[in-house]
């Protein structure tokens, strides 16, 4: 699709790219048109003209039409426009044009700007796939922290899950209390350095038994 104020310029994209073997599904003058066009054709890409008559330029059109629909935009500028540059780059297009033109050159940035564009595509399915997984993972974890908190809430006795070195991984605040702590100062300490020198010992060896021998065994507290 051509976006250009200027007839003859517009007429000129239009040859070379159906000598290119594009379709051209659209050639209007104005920002206006622009985004009214491609919102119902759906064009792959855009040659946008950045200064255009009428109340929207280029880079609001673009920046609408980039918004409304799944193309690349390409500006269409000249040598000398170094400010209007500057201001286009925040829109982000997908590419640039320079005039005066050759078709080879038109070629390279429309294939160019559909291929920016496919990747973009990619990247975002493949964040949006990882966010997905992510919010389901977190929910689950959720759900299962709370699972945990309520069976170790649920005894009247103190219950404490620990990694085989020893550290608390959750616990109830009886626990806490039993170790004269804070819950939330407990969980990530290592139990035996709370425990009497000669009681951590013997836990430890039960512990290393149980391991060892790959059955479960339940720890009194004394």
């Amino acid at each position: 699709m051509i976006v250009y104020g200027d007839y003859v310029i517009s007429e000129e994209l239009k040859e070379a790219l159906l000598g290119l073997e594009y379709d051209v599904v659209g050639v209007v003058s104005s920002g206006e048109a622009a985004v009214e066009t491609a919102s119902e054709l759906k064009p792959d890409v855009v040659l946008m003209d950045i200064v255009m008559p009428g109340g929207m330029d280029g880079t609001e059109a673009a920046e609408t039409i980039m918004g409304l629909t799944d193309c690349a935009v390409v500006f269409v500028t000249g040598y000398g426009d170094d400010e209007i540059v500057e201001r286009a780059k925040n829109v982000e297009p997908h590419g640039y044009l320079l005039k005066p033109f050759e078709p080879a050159e038109v070629k390279a940035s429309v294939e160019i700007a559909f291929h920016k564009k496919q990747i973009e595509d990619q990247l975002k399915k493949a964040y949006d796939e990882v966010l997905a997984e992510l919010e389901e993972r977190t929910s689950e974890l959720e759900v299962s922290n709370r699972k945990l908190k309520a069976l170790l809430n649920a005894p009247t006795d103190s219950m404490a899950l620990l990694d085989l070195d020893g550290t608390v991984l959750a616990a109830n605040p009886i626990t806490a209390k039993r170790y004269g702590t804070k819950l939330d100062e407990f969980v990530g300490k290592c139990v035996y350095d709370l425990m009497p020198k000669k009681l951590a010992k013997s836990r430890k060896a039960k512990l290393d038994r149980v391991r060892s021998e790959e059955h479960t065994s339940e720890l009194q507290s004394h």
